[in-house]
């Protein structure tokens, strides 16, 4: 028998043949003189293809009310994948229906998102862990080998009546290293699993990616959330033997004392492991921008600029600005903010035309009105949302819009208008809004959580805080600019502050963060016109 003959895939139907057909609806392989048997089956709506087309086609799921048909749309209201039948009924009338397809590929650029989250940050993250429990475990059996030689160096100076309280000693130590090292190594069997069950979800992720049935999609639940929390190292209790001098009236308390000193635990996500003591700054790039104010990442190392009637993108590797665009405009006109939506296209509030607008084919055109409110700051949420704040005579709001449909709105400062209104959403879903004086944090639903109004001691310029842009990064951090003070605050998600970034004699404005956590701020020094790049975090 020919050795290559076993790799040929034979007909499921009569078994002989070779196949040469697939049935992408019953994922059954065919020669083609079955395939006109496998046809006569009229309940099912078969799609045959040429064998080697067999995964290109898209597996659309049967509807769950109309068992012929297959669900090819998905409605977003009802949050489910419907047919064409589901259409031509009264359930769901006035809902906003779009492709399948498209909601899939919505789906599975989260799942990209999340692999490429597991891979770079939180595997690396977990090692890092791991790394730092095998350095704790070699310190503890180090002390405690350092604490029995010092314990046994005194024994020496005494006679067989101490050899009872020598051994009780150590007997007492070896509990403690016992104890404390495998507390520490079931610390690091539960990393190892949460590492493992990281590779796991990397595997189903990546099967899911490449699976062409779009169920395995729409029933992806994704897990970084869980995983984010991050696990904790157990307190370390690291024992020291300090050593008497011999007192024949008091053996026992002149022999020495054992005592530990207890190690703090530390998150898998700490401040304190993350945040560099010193932040480093990385790199700069001249724009040619007086008074720089407006930033975002396109991606790593590519900075759209946004001011007066113009925008432009630079590159920081290369040194070198790729694109300027500008617009019309009159002259209480100005572009106020920018932001990036998922899909790369570059939004910005149009301060003095109450607008908004969206960048395509290197022309701005009017993607959403907001007629007598001038809008302010904006931002895209992870679900792909607009959040904009708006100011109109004597009152501030923050409007979400899903497109171009509103969907919320959150009142900001009461009715107070505020001139500088920035905003940005955190990583847990809070809404982060920088006014004239303070930062207010709300919910995703719009609830108040708290205010931030700066930090004492104040820094060093001891002026008023004064905040200006605002940005968060993958650990919830948030930033704020802080232009009189020439600092950028950082605070953690529940308002409580952590430390400052020192920014020289800069005076910072816009805020942004790319994909690997780096900090990019606009100098709103005159004449300076840089956008400067900051490491703040240890990955």
């Amino acid at each position: 028998m020919d050795p290559c003959a076993q790799d040929v895939v034979r007909c499921d139907v009569c078994d002989n043949n070779t196949a040469e057909m697939h049935c992408d609806t019953c994922f059954v392989n065919l020669c083609k003189a079955c395939v006109g048997e496998h046809m006569f089956d009229e309940s099912v709506d078969h799609k045959i293809v040429k064998f080697k087309s067999r995964k290109t086609t898209p597996i659309y799921p049967s509807c769950l009310h109309h068992t012929k048909e297959r669900c090819e749309m998905y409605c977003t209201h009802c949050d489910t994948p419907i047919c064409s039948a589901c259409v031509a009924s009264d359930k769901h009338n006035g809902h906003k229906i779009s492709q399948l397809l498209e909601k899939c590929d919505i789906i599975k650029k989260n799942i990209e998102e999340d692999n490429e989250e597991l891979r770079s940050k939180l595997a690396p993250l977990y090692q890092k862990i791991l790394h730092d429990l095998e350095m704790i475990i070699r310190k503890v059996e180090e002390k405690c080998e350092e604490a029995s030689k010092l314990i046994s160096q005194q024994g020496d100076k005494w006679h067989k009546e101490i050899d009872t309280i020598v051994s009780q000693l150590k007997t007492q130590l070896g509990k403690i290293k016992e104890k404390e090292v495998k507390n520490l190594k079931v610390n690091k069997g539960e990393m190892e699993i949460a590492l493992s069950k990281i590779s796991s979800v990397l595997q189903s992720n990546e099967e899911r990616l490449e699976s062409n049935d779009l169920r395995t999609a729409i029933e992806y639940k994704s897990q970084n959330a869980t995983l984010n929390k991050g696990l904790e190292i157990v307190d370390v209790s690291l024992p020291n033997f300090t050593p008497m001098e011999i007192n024949q009236q008091s053996i026992r308390e002149q022999f020495g004392a054992l005592s530990t000193d207890v190690s703090e635990g530390h998150s898998l996500i700490t401040t304190n492991q993350l945040l560099m003591d010193k932040p480093i700054e990385v790199s700069s790039i001249g724009t040619g921008i007086d008074y720089l104010k407006n930033i975002a990442c396109l991606k790593s190392d590519h900075i759209w600029t946004g001011q007066y009637h113009s925008v432009e993108l630079f590159d920081f590797n290369k040194k070198e600005k790729i694109k300027s665009l500008r617009f019309d405009g009159g002259f209480f006109e100005q572009v106020y903010d920018i932001a990036v939506l998922q899909n790369g296209e570059l939004v910005y509030s149009f301060s003095g035309a109450n607008a908004v607008y969206i960048v395509r084919n290197e022309k701005a055109e009017i993607l959403i009105n907001l007629h007598y409110w001038d809008p302010r700051g904006i931002c895209v949420t992870s679900s792909g949302d607009l959040l904009i704040t708006m100011k109109r005579k004597d009152q501030s709001k923050v409007v979400r819009y899903d497109g171009t449909v509103e969907k919320q709105v959150i009142q900001v400062g009461g009715l107070l208008r505020f001139d500088y209104l920035y905003i940005t959403e955190n990583r847990n879903s809070d809404i982060c809004i920088s006014r004239d004086d303070v930062i207010e944090v709300f919910t995703e639903t719009g609830e108040r959580r708290f205010e931030y109004t700066g930090h004492r001691p104040p820094p060093k310029w001891n002026q008023a805080f004064t905040p200006k842009g605002i940005a968060t990064d993958s650990y919830c951090h948030i930033l704020i600019a802080d232009i009189n003070n020439k600092c950028v605050h950082i605070i953690d998600q529940d308002g409580k502050f952590l430390q400052y970034i020192d920014c020289g004699m800069r005076r910072p404005w816009g805020l942004c963060i790319d994909s690997h956590d780096f900090l990019y701020l606009a100098d709103n020094k005159k004449k300076s016109t840089q956008i400067v790049k900051v490491k703040f975090l240890n990955l």
